[in-house]
């Protein structure tokens, strides 16, 4: 195997010693951050591989490469480095651990390998919930008995409440932000342990993945918050410090000059100066290429016995790698010019290709390893990687077009077929991206986009957030180069895209993407055309989404003149303007004017549309729920109930947007004052959901929880205590019976034992649900507060005076933290202790209580509101 040497190669051994000596040095509170840059093939890795070589017994030291594209992505490259971590160290690493599986299983629902075998080296924490409760098929479920039974308060307390929390309350595509910080802690947790720091090496760091619209990585947050490790990124550009944090030393490597070119040739024994001439000259320098010429050189020595003369060498690299393919021995060529069509160079796939086009060979079986000593790979070294994109070009140029097209697809179905394969679930981006990279390679546009739509439906989920985005990125670019940036299926992917860097917390790339895309419908349509609304109220709804209301005023205004002066004031697409407005001034809660912009869209879609047009069965909707918000129940109730017909007769009774309509109508119904007639449509929503999504699903709980509290108002106890019990136990089979989704099951069924004067079983019921929230989502939040809130009202009623101010004041100081001082909620609470006080006879402080209650609701009510009014009521008793 030829190597590169130290020496006589742009002062490399000078190099290896410094950058020795500076991974050796002790850090207090820094990261030791090192960019080494330079073109391909200049010997960046196998400097750094030389460095590090002698330090594995002094530290820990990780190597990923992002030409693995699925490893530029923060999760992916973290659980690619935990994948390394041996026992000694595992533990340091133990709330990553937790947050990783709890991802994987998003909350509440299955890995598909056992959770037990996910890390090849557990940590305690995880050993400590897995011996327990032996069951693989909830993890979350598991870890939250361990946590209720006191297992593991004390790491609960100190380390993982405030993490689990965020799992619940933010959106669970931003959860890596929450694995980046606990990655970093346990990098800080091994360096206290041992005394030493992580050594982490990233190659081809050119393309890492940002996580803001400030420009910073993935990488650069890891090393702000560890305040310990050492980063070594090799790049073929000088990277930004915003992509690494900021360097302790930036190298730049450069291919050879000729003193340092003459020097490594002699290193390696070939000393005649023609050839010496004729390598750099074609080569440029590039040392991967002269490497590369060399071994063509020694191949042909040995074929033919004698040395090779200068003339052997070509022109430029291309053809130089040419060369070397046709001087390979002819199977061992074919398989390669076959390979370079796969990108990387896996066993299994290989050995499927070769069953695919080695069938009437000679040859016996050729395993990787074989193939690579057949001086393919191994005796090149690094240089055969720094020229793997030559050589594929002209590998690939060597395949006639049908073969390649049958080598790609070969590709595709074997990732494909991975996809879902539990023992290889591990790598299932590294599968969907080489599926993505073949079916671009294999498909025609029509049928890319629609395996694409069905890879989409199937697998998209919050696992690997960031994988998707970058997917999607790549889906949106092919599309458009194919069928044109303006067509609707590239404006439904730059949709996507921009919605996926709302949800990822970047609204300047999400708003940037949609400008791109209005710029061009700008550039093709010409400005203020009807045509360019259709971006103009995307980019509005980026700026509503984002709490710019202005902004999505005037986009929204701007829209409806135009549409109105090029279409007519009766087109359908300016009763869609007229939709958007009424939403924006809903949101607003301007409801006079979204009510005003909803009957004028009425009007329009009336006289247009046909009844069961989705456009118009969306607008209908949309009309019904301004209706509901502006207390006019009976127009709703009508709206809904006329489109819950026209989606019947359109989509079938037992279709998923049919049941959606309906829970709105049935919702409308018991709104208005009829929980007879809501408990049956409920009833029927109950039976079609079974039917369509299963019975023991998620939307099957929710429709019996739904007909449970119909049930409630309609003064039929018994038959919702049934639906409480048999909600329960359909989340206690989904979620486990410490988890905050079925914790809120239990506060409803308590609810309803209050009612029928059952204290005793709700006021246990409402302990139960509340202990939930406070264990798994802690003291400061929402669900906590109200189930203190609960609490505190249900012991005023049963006399308990002393443990329900005690309770009221738990659900004030909960909101306190949480910043709701000045919300409604908060004056309910405060309401319900200045009653209490009252109660008690102690009447300045129940004074106290509702003055300030009055305060909010008269900021956030107005005086003539029927809660103020109850207030107001209420202080006039505690004054006589």
């Amino acid at each position: 195997m030829i190597e590169l040497p130290m020496s006589g190669f742009a002062g490399r051994r000078e190099l290896k010693d410094k950058l020795a000596e500076l991974l050796s040095q002790e850090l207090v509170d820094e990261s030791l951050i090192i960019n080494v840059y330079g073109p391909e093939g200049v010997g960046k890795s196998t400097l750094v591989a030389a460095v590090v070589e002698g330090l594995h017994k002094k530290a820990f030291i990780a190597d990923i490469d992002m030409n693995m594209r699925c490893l530029r992505f923060p999760e992916n490259a973290l659980f690619a480095i935990r994948q390394e971590i041996g026992p000694g160290i595992a533990d340091s690493f133990a709330l990553f651990d937790l947050l990783y599986l709890m991802r994987i299983e998003r909350i509440h629902g299955k890995t598909q390998v056992p959770p037990s075998k996910f890390f090849y080296h557990n940590s305690a924490v995880l050993n400590s919930v897995f011996e327990k409760y032996k069951s693989d098929s909830h993890f979350s479920r598991n870890f939250y008995k361990a946590v209720e039974d006191g297992l593991l308060d004390e790491w609960f307390e100190l380390y993982a409440r405030k993490a689990v929390l965020r799992m619940f309350q933010a959106q669970n595509q931003l959860n890596w932000e929450s694995l980046i910080t606990a990655f970093a802690q346990g990098m800080k947790d091994y360096k206290k342990k041992t005394g030493k720091d992580m050594i982490i090496i990233v190659e081809n760091a050119d393309d890492i993945f940002e996580i803001d619209d400030s420009g910073n990585s993935w990488a650069v947050t890891i090393a702000d918050k560890a305040q310990c490790g050492k980063f070594i990124y090799l790049s073929k550009t000088c990277l930004h410090p915003q992509k690494t944090g900021e360097h302790s030393l930036t190298l730049h490597l450069d291919n050879f000059d000729n003193d340092d070119g003459r020097a490594y040739f002699d290193s390696i024994g070939i000393d005649r100066e023609a050839v010496v001439d004729t390598v750099l000259e074609n080569t440029g320098g590039n040392p991967a290429l002269a490497s590369y010429c060399i071994e063509t050189s020694d191949m042909m020595e040995e074929r033919d016995g004698r040395p090779a003369t200068p003339d052997i060498y070509e022109s430029d690299a291309e053809s130089i790698v040419h060369l070397h393919l046709s001087n390979l021995k002819s199977d061992v060529a074919v398989f390669a010019k076959v390979m370079s069509a796969v990108r990387l160079f896996d066993t299994e796939l290989f050995e499927a290709v070769r069953a695919e086009f080695a069938r009437d060979t000679d040859k016996r079986t050729l395993p990787m390893k074989v193939f690579t000593d057949m001086r393919f790979v191994e005796r090149l070294g690094g240089g055969f990687y720094a020229v793997q994109r030559a050589y594929k070009q002209q590998a690939m140029k060597a395949l006639d077009p049908e073969t390649l097209e049958n080598i790609n697809y070969l590709a595709y179905r074997f990732h494909m077929s991975k996809l879902n394969s539990p023992e290889d679930f591990l790598n299932f981006p590294l599968h969907l991206y080489e599926a993505l990279h073949h079916a671009k390679a294999t498909l025609d546009i029509d049928g890319f986009i629609m395996w694409f739509r069905g890879i989409e439906k199937e697998y998209l989920s919050a696992e690997f957030f960031n994988m998707w985005l970058g997917m999607y990125e790549i889906v949106k670019e092919h599309v458009a180069e194919v069928l044109g940036s303006t067509h609707e299926e590239t404006v439904s992917f730059s949709n996507t895209l921009a919605y996926l860097y709302l949800r990822a917390g970047r609204p300047i790339n999400a708003e940037d993407t949609m400008k791109k895309t209005l710029d061009d419908f700008i550039a093709h349509f010409g400005k203020n055309t009807a045509e360019t609304v259709l971006p103009m109220n995307k980019l509005a709804s980026i700026y509503m989404q984002t709490g710019d209301y202005d902004a999505a005023e005037s986009i929204y205004a701007n829209g409806l003149k135009i549409r109105e002066d090029a279409l007519g004031k009766e087109h359908r697409d300016v009763a869609d303007s007229l939709l958007r407005l009424a939403n924006l001034y809903k949101q607003l809660d301007k409801k006079g004017e979204s009510l005003a912009f909803v009957e004028r869209a009425a009007v329009i879609l009336n006289k247009g549309k046909e009844q069961n047009d989705d456009d118009r069965l969306e607008a209908e909707e949309n009309m019904a729920e301004v209706y509901a918000e502006t207390k006019n129940m009976a127009k709703a109730v009508q709206i809904y109930k006329k489109v819950c017909a026209l989606k019947k007769e359109k989509f079938g009774e037992y279709a998923k947007e049919t049941i959606r309509s309906q829970v709105k109508y049935a919702e409308s119904v018991l709104k208005n004052g009829q929980p007879g007639k809501a408990v049956k449509v409920y009833e029927d929503v109950l039976d079609k959901t079974a039917k369509t999504f299963g019975g023991k699903s998620k939307a099957a709980a929710a429709a019996v929880n739904d007909l449970a509290f119909a049930y409630q108002k309609n003064k039929e106890y018994d038959k919702a205590e049934e639906m409480h019990k048999r909600a329960l136990e359909i989340k206690n089979e989904l979620y486990g019976d410490n988890h905050p989704s079925t914790a809120t099951t239990v506060s409803n069924y308590a609810q309803l034992q209050y009612l029928v004067g059952d204290l005793a079983s709700a006021e246990i019921g409402y302990k139960k649900a509340t202990k939930v929230y406070e264990t798994v989502l802690g003291r400061v939040h929402q669900k906590t507060a109200l189930g203190f809130n609960n609490l505190g009202f249900l012991t005023s009623r049963m006399g308990h005076f002393d443990m329900a101010e005690k309770y009221y004041l738990d659900a004030l100081n909960s909101k306190k933290a949480l910043g709701e001082e000045k919300t409604v909620s908060f004056a309910s609470t405060l309401n319900n202790l200045g009653e209490l006080m009252f109660r008690m006879g102690r009447k300045e402080e129940a004074k106290g209580y509702l003055e300030k209650a009055l305060e909010i609701y008269r900021d956030a009510l107005g005086d003539e509101h029927s809660t103020t009014q109850v207030i107001i009521k209420n202080l006039a008793v505690v004054n006589k």
